[in-house]
């Protein structure tokens, strides 16, 4: 209710996007996503989920060091940062790590830095900003970050037995979370060479264009891959997800 679309279809578009966090090499731009809603609504929970199966995910705040950050980036992992209102707000977060942030969608987007060698020389070293990050706040995303992300809403469940679960207790999984690992990775591997192709693809079929349609190229990619898999109709409905977004979007950021 007051989604995007179906629960069925917004659990489909986060299944691609942690498919494709194992991909990362072959993308030109990653997505960024945006959990956003009210206190109890369940964005650390979903930030939780994405971290424990997503690319070497790691659960951290934008309170963390520059240089934890950005190694972390630079190993390519997916980075969920809880409570990130600060992000928004550019009088407030350090502009290195917003930097960090607002660069790292791009494929050879990267940082240098200054490191000493020995006592009395220096060196400059490239950093990788390229990676996956997820975002929670209660605050809408600012205009930069928001052409940046897909901007998931969520309110308050109902559901007993959804909303009193942790995903922390991997006890409570459907499925064992080691194995998921594991075939992610195995998945990756084995397929990581056809998804350039895949992303042209969606270049060329997809409504949306530029800016709009560049969250959503490696997720779509990887639905077309799929749909192509035998998972009939994925790429129509996430296709049609993403057309559907941009009416919301107006009421998914706030203006600069």
């Amino acid at each position: 209710n007051r989604s995007l679309a179906s629960q069925r279809i917004m659990a489909e578009m986060v299944t691609c996007f942690i498919i494709a966090s194992y991909m990362l090499p072959a993308w030109s731009v990653s997505p960024y996503f945006y959990p956003h809603g009210d206190r109890g609504t369940g964005k650390t929970q979903l930030l939780t989920v994405i971290t424990e199966i997503g690319y070497l995910g790691q659960f951290t705040t934008a309170g963390g060091t520059f240089a934890a950050l950005r190694d972390l980036k630079d190993y390519g992992a997916t980075l969920g940062i809880d409570d990130a209102e600060n992000v928004s707000d550019t009088k407030r977060i350090d502009p290195d790590k917003r930097a960090l942030f607002l660069a790292g969608n791009r494929r050879n987007s990267s940082i240098p830095l200054k490191e000493q060698v020995g006592n009395n020389s220096w060196q400059i070293r490239h950093v990788n900003t390229f990676g996956f990050c997820v975002f929670t706040a209660i605050r809408q995303a600012d205009s930069v970050l928001g052409s940046r992300s897909i901007v998931i809403p969520l309110i308050r469940t109902a559901d007993r037995s959804k909303g009193n679960i942790d995903p922390a207790d991997h006890t409570a999984w459907p499925h064992d979370r080691r194995q998921l690992v594991d075939d992610l990775w195995a998945l990756g591997l084995a397929n990581i060479t056809r998804m350039p192709g895949y992303e042209q693809q969606v270049g060329e079929l997809a409504r949306l264009v530029g800016r709009n349609l560049e969250p959503w190229r490696a997720i779509m990619a990887v639905a077309l891959w799929l749909d192509d898999s035998g998972v009939n109709g994925l790429w129509a409905r996430i296709e049609q997800l993403s057309v559907d977004y941009q009416r919301e979007r107006p009421n998914l950021e706030y203006g600069d």
